[in-house]
């Protein structure tokens, strides 16, 4: 086989082996009944599939031999698909499975279309959370944020409030410490008698404010 996985299991296993995927058995379908389709109209007939893929679809079905692939020498060159032997008696085999698809095709795409939805729903909820989760840390962010200003606005407040009534404090003993200094620089006081009988025309000795005990 072309994916060399070794013994099967099963026959099943074989089978799946050939047409493993999802476009196998949709190029399998496209060339029923003995059709011969070049790769351009291979490929418009299944819907979705890229020239790579095909191209590496196609030789994995030739090398298995379900698919023969006829060159034609000419300019350009032309190649033509087709059903071997052993192809179509593979594509006999999935018409059942063909005819199951059918009957069940309604049903498969209602639950398809059920999961759909739900796994829309679940993203929904999921980015509704998402945006819940952002908004709640954005609020706490600016709660924080506000609290933090009104912190320092009264650290300010309280440093200017410190400030002025140091100020305040200060002043008076400012004036106090002039007015003694104004009262001692006059202070006067009787000069005792001495031996010389020094006096002045008032009789009172002046003593400075450096002198006065």
């Amino acid at each position: 086989m072309a994916k060399g996985k070794g013994p099967y299991v099963c026959g099943l296993d074989a089978a799946v082996d050939v047409v493993g995927g999802k476009w196998k058995p949709l190029i399998l379908w496209a060339l029923y009944a003995g059709r011969t389709l070049r790769f351009g109209e291979l490929r418009r007939h299944v819907p979705g599939v890229s020239e790579k893929m095909l191209i590496q679809q196609l030789r994995e079905m030739e090398a298995d031999g379900i698919v023969h692939r006829e060159v034609y020498p000419e300019v350009p060159p032309r190649v033509e698909y087709s059903l071997t032997e052993l192809g179509s008696t593979l594509n006999e085999a999935l018409g059942p499975l063909g005819l199951w698809g059918d009957k069940n095709m309604e049903r498969l795409v209602a639950r398809q279309a059920e999961r759909a939805a739900a796994e829309r729903a679940a993203k929904a909820e999921k980015a509704e959370k998402a945006e819940k989760a952002e908004k709640a840390e954005q609020a706490e962010q600016e709660r924080a944020r506000k609290a933090a200003a009104q912190r320092q606005a009264r650290g300010q407040a309280q440093g200017q409030l410190r400030g002025q009534s140091g100020a305040a404090a200060a002043e008076p003993a400012r004036g106090g410490g002039a007015s003694r200094r104004v009262v001692g620089a006059s202070r006067v006081v009787p000069r005792p008698p001495t031996a010389r009988g020094d006096r002045d025309d008032s009789g009172v000795a002046a003593i400075s404010s450096t002198q006065a005990p």
